[in-house]
């Protein structure tokens, strides 16, 4: 049923952590994972929350949505994976069968399957509705860091800091096609909207897109600040980049002689460390989850050759909102803590501009 289709040799020391923030497939909710244990549900137009799922372990380290977004599984620092009904909060059923904790997971795009990765070497594949266990695919040498699944092709794709990458289908007819690039060092993956590339980030701080058709390496965003996250906007026009305590957004020209990916903004004055970034299906909004246990959506606008993000609201740590209020004849406003103001809502009345 399942298959493997390729693999990608690098070297990595241990696993980054899957992000805690995600949005339901249709946008309406955002689920943020806590440190403190459990998730809490909001609504990703409002930020009102809606609905906590308790979990009674410690330190959530991600979380996944069903396509229909009715179930969303959590997983801890424990060997299981639980699945909770989003609507009434209940518990439908726990996996058990890894050996070690359960590292990252992913719902098919079907809705059929959950794939999950764990520090016992596997991913393993179980039926969404009965929880059974299907298959177990082995093959990495040591954590399997992270498990996405492509939307549109519906391979399963899994990263491990023992250097590979390794592309899994599900089916009878299963392809064998192989693509690989000797320089990219992994730290964490994200497949494009249409399943045609990957984005991996190495820990040389470098964003490389692979193409799945080509198997060869077709951009590679330089970023000095430490990626640790990587997520494509469901347009596919957009890619952000995290780490540490700021988020880069970079953009697509699709200009016929100048194809390319460009950085166009930073989004900065974070207090605590980024542990997790989401693009909200549809439209250019992205949320972001710290160590603090905090979460922000931000709103990005693109007006000719200038990129604007603004804050629409936060939950956690006190943020400093600027709605409203008007940058005019300030002395002394460098261009990093005018940007900060313009984020949290401010007006550049004046006549500078950012660099």
């Amino acid at each position: 049923m399942v298959g493997e289709l390729y693999w990608i040799r690098t070297r990595y020391s241990w696993p980054r952590k899957p992000g805690r923030v995600i949005y339901s497939s249709n946008g309406c909710h955002l689920a943020a994972g806590l440190l403190s244990g459990g998730v809490q549900q909001y609504d990703a137009a409002t930020g009102e929350p809606s609905q906590a799922l308790p979990n009674s372990t410690s330190e959530v380290i991600s979380i996944a949505y069903s396509p229909d977004g009715c179930q969303i599984a959590i997983f801890a620092k424990s060997d299981d994976i639980r699945i909770y009904n989003t609507k009434e909060g209940t518990t439908n059923y726990s996996h058990h069968g890894h050996a070690e904790i359960v590292t990252s997971a992913a719902f098919s795009p079907c809705g059929q399957w959950i794939a999950t990765g764990s520090m016992d070497k596997t991913v393993r594949l179980w039926e969404t509705q009965s929880g059974i266990l299907v298959k177990i695919l082995r093959g990495h040498d040591i954590t399997v860091a992270a498990v996405i699944f492509s939307l549109i092709r519906g391979e399963i794709a899994s990263a491990s800091p023992d250097g590979t990458i390794r592309l899994w289908a599900v089916g009878a007819n299963d392809r064998h096609t192989v693509l690989c690039s000797e320089s990219c060092r992994i730290t964490n993956i994200a497949f494009s909207p249409d399943g045609q590339q990957i984005a991996t980030i190495d820990p040389f701080n470098s964003v490389r897109l692979l193409s799945v058709r080509t198997k060869e390496c077709h951009h590679t965003l330089l970023d000095v600040c430490e990626a640790e996250y990587v997520a494509y906007s469901s347009c596919g026009e957009w890619i952000a980049t995290a780490g540490k305590q700021w988020a880069r957004l970079w953009n697509y020209t699709p200009d016929p002689g100048l194809q390319e990916w460009r950085s166009v903004t930073v989004i900065d004055g974070f207090v605590a460390n980024i542990t997790g970034i989401a693009w909200r299906p549809h439209t250019l909004e992205l949320a972001t989850a710290c160590l603090d246990e905090s979460f922000r959506v931000w709103k990005v606008q693109k007006d000719l050759n200038e990129v604007v993000v603004q804050l629409l609201w936060s939950f956690g740590s006190s943020v400093l909102n600027a709605s409203g209020a008007m940058i005019t004849d300030v002395v002394g406003l460098d261009t990093i803590s005018r940007r900060f103001l313009k984020q949290r809502g401010a007006i550049d009345g004046s006549t500078l501009t950012d660099e």
